[in-house]
């Protein structure tokens, strides 16, 4: 009895850990996702910048 109890709460555990471990791979791929557009826009805020430099010569 104690036995199957102790292996109902190891494997609700793993459960936890699983979720927790995806919960925190979806933060950091949205973190990722989302300092990655940033950057892009950045980028392109600056090239729009030089391109208006450049014709305004």
């Amino acid at each position: 009895m104690t036995n199957h109890s102790n292996h109902w709460l190891r494997r609700r555990h793993a459960g936890f850990g699983v979720l927790e471990v995806t919960m925190a791979l979806n933060s950091t791929a949205l973190g990722v996702g989302a300092f990655t557009i940033g950057q892009a826009t950045w980028m392109q805020n600056d090239l729009n910048l030089i391109i208006s430099s450049v014709s305004s010569l």
